[in-house]
């Protein structure tokens, strides 16, 4: 097994926190934690810092009360990574719950690449990096197709997309989206986040319709490439249960676990559902 850089490991199981901030997203920065509000159809992920479990209550209710005054969302996705999993009956005690959350899984599973994914890209799928906005709206069309987003969620990126794409080609985004094809349709996306220590994989999805035959594979070595030729050559990603075992067989080396507690508590009228 390669040697795992330091930086690496920290971008595998702090991402938000290791990688630059995306053009929009707001941080907030507290002794006890570190909070990133962004408009995706996510919920708002945030990190304890130097937290103990007698301080998980207090600390829950100023991230809802951050989170009221600055967002719009329904709920908060908090990131226990390893050396934060002994807070976890503290949560639970707050009325937190590990358990899925739009845009993360119960368990996290952090994994790294520090040599060349394996196995080879197949030739008929080709991957480019998105750059118009006819490219960036078929990228969100097949994530749209591939997550079962609701149609008011679609209708309302959608309305956004000149604003998003906007930002997404602002001076200094380092965010690259990546575009997997067949035959000219696009059918697999990809989004590389990129780090001093390396790139993060997020989001890499494809069509049920081109599943198995090798559009992820060719999805992760696209953005080797790019990590290559940035001069930061790893890779890092918080794998589902799904993605878990494909990302094994390209490589990658498990490193720890994330526990996601979920706290709805963050909509805007304070309520549970």
């Amino acid at each position: 097994m390669a040697e795992i850089p330091g930086a690496v490991r920290r971008l595998a199981l702090h991402p938000f926190s290791e990688l630059p901030p995306a053009p929009g997203w707001r941080i907030f920065d507290r002794p006890a934690f570190r909070l990133f509000l962004n408009r995706e159809q996510n919920a708002q992920p945030v990190e304890p810092i130097e937290l103990d479990a007698g301080g998980v209550a207090e600390t829950v209710h100023e991230v809802r009360r951050l989170v009221r005054e600055h967002g719009q969302v329904e709920q908060i996705a908090w990131l226990l990574a390893p050396e934060y999993s002994g807070l976890a009956r503290a949560f639970e005690d707050a009325g937190l719950c590990n358990a899925k959350t739009p845009g993360f899984e119960p368990v996290e599973n952090a994994f790294v690449l520090v040599e060349p994914p394996t196995g080879s890209v197949p030739g008929d799928v080709e991957v480019s990096v998105v750059s118009s906005l006819e490219e960036y709206r078929a990228d969100f069309m097949v994530q749209a197709e591939a997550f079962f987003l609701p149609g008011e969620l679609q209708d309302k990126f959608l309305s956004e997309i000149e604003d998003r794409y906007a930002d997404h080609c602002a001076p200094g985004s380092r965010t690259v989206v990546l575009n997997a094809s067949i035959a000219g349709e696009v059918v697999g996306t990809a989004v590389a986040g990129c780090g001093a220590a390396g790139i993060n994989l997020f989001g890499a999805v494809a069509l049920e319709s081109a599943r198995g035959r090798g559009v992820y594979r060719a999805l992760t070595h696209k953005r080797w490439e790019i990590a290559v030729e940035l001069g930061t050559p790893a890779l890092a990603i918080q794998a589902g249960r799904m993605s878990a075992p494909i990302v094994k067989r390209l490589g990658f080396q498990k490193i720890g676990e994330i526990l996601v507690y979920a706290d709805e508590a963050g909509r805007p009228d304070g309520s549970h559902r």
